[in-house]
């Protein structure tokens, strides 16, 4: 999913940044969505998991973005 690693060096420490790829977010949505119908057995279409790919795409993002 993570396309690239950045190494920067600050004050002698060194961070690891991680970029993500363009439509990496759709990628998740997808990855997200097919997993709740394999697993779960979820319609993911239905009224409480209409958002949840979106949504957990965009905890990854946040988690994950650097």
């Amino acid at each position: 999913m993570f396309d690239q690693q950045i190494l920067t060096r600050s004050n002698g420490i060194s961070h690891a940044q991680i970029i993500p790829v363009p439509n990496q977010h759709k990628d998740i949505e997808q990855a997200v969505s097919q997993i709740l119908e394999s697993i779960a057995g979820e319609d993911t279409s239905r009224q409480g998991l209409v958002g949840a790919p979106n949504r957990i795409a965009r905890m990854y993002d946040e988690a994950l973005g650097g």
